[in-house]
């Protein structure tokens, strides 16, 4: 299905692409790539506004009878991103964190779209989650989780996400927890 998928998009179908896409997820593969090429085709191919995307989002197949259906994954990831951009919504994450609202009641996201990575001290022996106070912030608890990259890791690093083309500005946050 996906590389039906990417065989139709490729030559200029992106209508019949972004079926074969919805026949595939609604057939019950919930894969993130196929998530993410629906998307890619559904944004900037047809250059559907997120709100309609998020009207006409594919239903992922329950399963079969009597089985009981995944927990919801990137699928819910992705409608939280187009509810976010639909409602013109910054799209704030707590790297390797839960949601969070801040001080100033802004709220942060739980840790999504992120490519590979570790959580915090996951295979370097530090801790899982550091209580360092952190200066200039009110909000040390997100500055204390973090994903970190090794370098011998083959997967790509880093997080994407599925929005549509545009310009977009982007604002890290960083504290120094490792050598405290």
């Amino acid at each position: 299905h996906l590389r039906l998928a990417e065989c139709l998009r490729a030559a200029g179908d992106a209508k019949a692409a972004e079926a074969a896409l919805r026949r595939a997820i609604e057939g019950g593969l919930d894969d993130r790539e196929v998530w993410d090429l629906w998307a890619a085709v559904s944004l900037a191919d047809l250059k559907r506004p997120p709100a309609d995307l998020l009207a006409d989002m594919p239903k992922a197949s329950a399963g079969a009878a009597g089985v009981t259906a995944k927990p919801p994954g990137y699928a819910a990831d992705l409608r939280w991103l187009l509810e976010s951009l639909a409602n013109g919504d910054s799209l704030r994450i707590n790297s390797s964190g839960d949601d969070y609202v801040a001080k100033d009641s802004r709220p942060w996201s739980r840790d999504r779209f992120f490519l590979s990575g570790m959580l915090n001290g996951e295979g370097n022996g530090f801790p899982h989650v550091f209580t360092l106070g952190i200066e200039n912030t009110e909000d040390d608890f997100l500055y204390q989780t973090h994903r970190w990259f090794p370098a011998d890791q083959l997967h790509p690093r880093g997080y994407r996400f599925p929005v549509p083309p545009g310009d977009y500005e982007v604002t890290l946050h960083f504290a120094e927890t490792y050598y405290w």
